[in-house]
Formats: structure tokens, C-alpha cells, sequence
């Protein structure tokens, strides 16, 4: 089943900021839990454009309350 372009767009973004973290190539057992739940706290706090410079957790603590 084909990706939709703008889930493939997302795909590509998110990819990108965890390729600054973890070089591509490289082998993601070599890396922490608390290494990888770093980078996931950072992706999921990083402001975005598209909230208004919010970030997905900002959106998410938002419309849980």
C-alpha cells in the first residue's frame, strides 16, 4: 500500500531530526534507552511551525486537559 505524500513528507522530517542524533549507518543498539528517550523527548518538544511554534507535546498536554 503507497504512502500518502504528506505522511511520506512527516516521515522524512521526523527521520531527519533523528539522523542528528543518530548518524545514519550507525547501529541503534549501540545507543541507551535514556539515549533514545532523549531524542524522543527533544523531537516531541521541538517547536513547530505548523502549532504555531508549539510544540507536539504543548498540543498534545492541551487537548488531554
Amino acid at each position: 500500500m503507497p504512502i500518502a505524500p504528506i505522511r511520506e513528507a512527516l516521515m522524512n522530517k521526523i527521520n531527519g531530526q533523528i539522523r542528528r542524533h543518530i548518524p545514519k549507518g550507525s547501529i541503534i543498539r549501540d545507543y541507551s534507552k535514556a539515549q533514545i528517550k532523549s531524542i524522543e523527548e527533544w523531537i516531541n518538544t521541538y517547536p513547530r511551525g505548523i502549532h504555531a511554534g508549539h510544540s507536539a507535546l504543548d498540543i498534545w498536554l492541551a487537548e488531554a486537559a
